[in-house]
């Protein structure tokens, strides 16, 4: 993408409320400020991927904010979190919900699975088995079928990604991403790339630069406002998936996301791994 197909992203009819107002002088000064940055730092990189990372919201069309919106909503709720000092993103995901009974869980959906057993029979079973005795049906089950009965375990979780990331997750779980009520977004995702070429600093000035505008457009022009967010800036998110599902992800943070699992149930994580690699 050149920089003149960017600048007409910037200025398509998405942000004619901002162009068209009386902050359009400082609208077109920052996207002026973040396209000479940009290209500075295009200049220094091989690979071109982080680059996105320095643009606004604005430049992808899956992203709309609408004043009837639950993203917009959310958002407005907590622009008082704007006031802090734009800083890169450190925190960790959270493991919200998990199968706290693994073993007992397990045996009762293989029961249930292979005997007619009623649920209360298959309840008063699970009384007389051991640890052992589980483990073992366990690991016979699923050394002679897939492992598609861990789909019918799910995970939640609470992890910060950054808008370029919440429109991927938006198309893999449809209506079922929830923007945490603890969400802000004065902080932003830095590229490792971006900080070895040197020009990190440059980088963090287009953050900073986009949110001080943001915070000048904020009162008069609400929901266009977030348009001049960059999309490094990080969301938090709450969603629920199958470690099958998970596995199959192409994200940087699924590794994380699947140690939290093998912490709390290590015999799902191990039987997901005899038909992954993980």
């Amino acid at each position: 993408m050149t920089i003149d197909d960017i600048r007409q992203k910037l200025f398509s009819a998405k942000t004619n409320s901002i162009t068209q107002s009386e902050f359009e002088f400082i609208y077109r000064d920052t996207i002026d400020f973040i396209l000479e940055k940009y290209q500075l730092i295009d200049a220094q990189l091989t690979d071109k991927t982080s680059l996105k990372y320095l643009l606004p919201c604005a430049i992808m069309d899956e992203i709309i904010f609408l004043p009837t919106t639950p993203e917009k909503t959310q958002l407005e709720l907590h622009a008082a979190d704007l006031t802090h000092e734009a800083t890169p993103y450190k925190t960790e995901p959270k493991l919200l919900h998990y199968p706290e009974r693994e073993e007992n869980d397990l045996v009762s959906l293989i029961l249930g699975h292979t005997t007619n057993l009623a649920h209360e029979q298959i309840a008063e079973r699970l009384k007389y088995l051991t640890i052992e005795q589980k483990e073992n049906l366990t690991q016979h089950y699923f050394s002679q079928n897939n492992n598609q009965l861990l789909n019918f375990f799910p995970y939640t979780f609470q992890l910060p990604v950054d808008f370029i990331t919440l429109v991927k997750l938006q198309k893999l779980l449809p209506g079922q991403i929830l923007l945490s009520p603890a969400a802000t977004v004065n902080n932003f995702h830095m590229p490792s790339d971006i900080v070895d070429s040197g020009y990190h600093g440059d980088y963090i000035m287009v953050m900073k630069r986009c949110l001080d505008t943001y915070k000048r457009l904020l009162p008069q022009l609400s929901t266009p406002a977030f348009y001049i967010i960059p999309l490094a800036f990080m969301q938090k998110v709450i969603f629920t998936v199958s470690i099958n599902n998970l596995i199959a992800w192409d994200f940087s943070f699924v590794e994380n996301l699947l140690m939290l699992i093998k912490k709390v149930n290590p015999t799902i994580y191990q039987i997901a791994a005899q038909t992954k690699t993980l």
